[in-house]
This record gives structure tokens, C-alpha cells and sequence, in this order.
């Protein structure tokens, strides 16, 4: 016996019946409202999904660190929106080949040749990120695979 595909989209076994699973799915409510507050926090895809629910005019916010993909990133980016304590020149670090000075808890996209400026531009984010994850109704983690690294002093 030979098996097909059928124009319904099941498969046919030869002898004309048909393999398929139906899954029956209730309606139910949207879990999320464009009213709803909700944080995007992690990956590009976060970033994505973001834009579109931008586009469709939800209440988000979007990676205040920058795009992250390693857990344990998140995990303190997520511990310090909770705990928020502005962070201080004391957490930057200047970076001589590219001559900007940088967080190691943010992206590049926080780093400038000013430390004054990278810290208004982390600091603002901050505040922002800590409101949008306190009103947050649902929280979208998204990880990627990302290899870790420990900074030895």
C-alpha cells in the first residue's frame, strides 16, 4: 500500500482513508489587551514582535538593556528593572579600540565617547523599564543561544 497526500491536506493510506489529528480549539478571551501593559525583554525576536505590537498601537516596551540573547543577562537585567538603583561610572568601562565607554549589562547601543551621555541614555531607560515592568500585566522572555563570558578583573 502506498500513501498520498490528499487535496484536504490529510494523508491518504492507499486505500482512501484518511490520517489526521483535529484539534478543536475553544474561543476564549485575548490574553492580552491593547490596553494591557506589557515588556518584550531579550532577543531580536523580542525586538520583532515588539514593532509589531507598536504598529498595532499596544502599550509595550521593548528591551530597556538592549538586545540580550544569554539567560543569565536577562536575569540581571530583570533583577536590577525590579531593584531599581541608577547606575553610576563606577559600571562603565572605557573600551580603547572603539573609544566609547560601555555597560556590561547593556548593548552596544548604550555605549558612547561620553560617559556622562551613556549614563543618561542607561539611567533614562532604566526608570522607563522599571515603570513598564511594575504596570506589566505580561512579561515575553525570549532567548536566543549565546555563549557566556566572565569578566576577570
Amino acid at each position: 500500500a502506498s500513501a498520498s497526500a490528499s487535496a484536504s491536506g490529510g494523508w491518504s493510506g492507499g486505500g482512501g482513508e484518511t490520517f489526521r489529528t483535529e484539534v478543536k480549539i475553544s474561543k476564549h478571551e485575548p490574553l492580552l489587551k491593547h490596553q494591557d501593559a506589557c515588556m518584550l525583554v531579550g532577543s531580536c525576536f523580542s525586538t520583532n514582535i515588539g514593532g509589531v505590537m507598536e504598529r498595532y498601537q499596544f502599550d509595550q516596551m521593548v528591551n530597556p538593556h538592549g538586545v540580550m540573547y544569554n539567560p543569565l543577562a536577562l536575569a540581571r537585567c530583570l533583577k536590577r528593572l525590579a531593584e531599581p538603583t541608577s547606575y553610576s561610572t563606577d559600571e562603565l568601562t572605557f573600551v580603547e579600540q572603539t573609544g566609547r565607554w560601555v555597560s556590561w549589562d547593556h548593548s552596544s547601543e548604550f555605549s558612547s565617547p561620553d560617559p556622562l551621555e551613556a549614563l543618561d541614555m542607561i539611567n533614562t531607560e532604566l526608570v522607563k523599564g522599571a515603570e513598564a515592568l511594575r504596570r506589566s500585566k505580561m512579561l515575553f522572555l525570549t532567548m536566543g543561544t549565546a555563549w557566556g563570558y566572565c569578566l576577570e578583573p
